[in-house]
């Protein structure tokens, strides 16, 4: 892989460590050279992330043909950060301030 992680966002861990599992292709002798791979990977991922989860793939082209495919997992986990109450300070005082406006009429 060109990279062995990802950024992830909103996790108590900045990135996770990425694996693939070695894929067996049978080719004819002199195909090696012309396999291609495309891979596919976000440019970043939200927590949270499962390890063992799949997060991309490559693909192993011969002529222009996918003759193989391997997903591409995330190696280890990020777990989500917990909410910040004052990150909700204003929502938590209107849905008061609508409780206490309900009581009093």
């Amino acid at each position: 892989l060109p990279v062995d992680s990802l950024p992830v966002t909103g996790g108590d861990a900045d990135r996770v460590k990425l694996q693939v599992f070695p894929q067996t292709i049978s080719l004819f002798k002199g195909e090696a050279a012309q396999l291609e791979r495309k891979i596919y990977l976000p440019s970043f991922l939200y927590s949270p992330v499962e390890a063992g989860q799949a997060v991309g793939r490559i693909d192993y082209l011969l002529n222009g043909e996918k003759v193989a495919s391997a997903e591409i997992r995330a190696a280890g986990q990020v777990a989500p950060l917990p909410a910040d109450p004052a990150d909700r300070k204003e929502e938590i005082l209107y849905w008061f301030g609508r409780l206490l406006g309900s009581a009093v009429r």
